[in-house]
């Protein structure tokens, strides 16, 4: 990450004080593509759910999340939701460019 206070947690927050931002939501556009193996949609879902969870856990009140799923492995999808609702993302992202 490059971007001035994007990947400090403790910076971004103070930028967010000075801006007069509450509260942000957090959340990450999937690689939802035709392309992508359903064995790489569940490992990066996995993932990304882990490391939004880790955030929104240390910073409940400032960094909200929506977990992501992926659509490529329909079983897989309803494990990970039913994940999702054991770590700290109780939202969620549909997004989909299935045909």
């Amino acid at each position: 990450m490059t971007r001035d206070g994007f990947d400090n947690i403790p910076k971004r927050i103070k930028l967010m004080d000075e801006a007069g931002v509450d509260m942000p939501v957090i959340s990450c556009i999937f690689p939802y593509n035709k392309n992508l193996s359903a064995d790489d949609g569940v490992s990066i879902a996995g993932n990304v759910n882990k490391s939004l969870s880790d955030l929104v856990t240390k910073y409940p009140e400032r960094l909200p999340s929506f977990a992501i799923l992926p659509f490529q492995a329909p079983i897989a999808f309803f494990s990970l939701l039913i994940r999702t609702q054991n770590q700290a993302l109780q939202r969620l992202n549909i997004l989909s460019q299935l045909r």
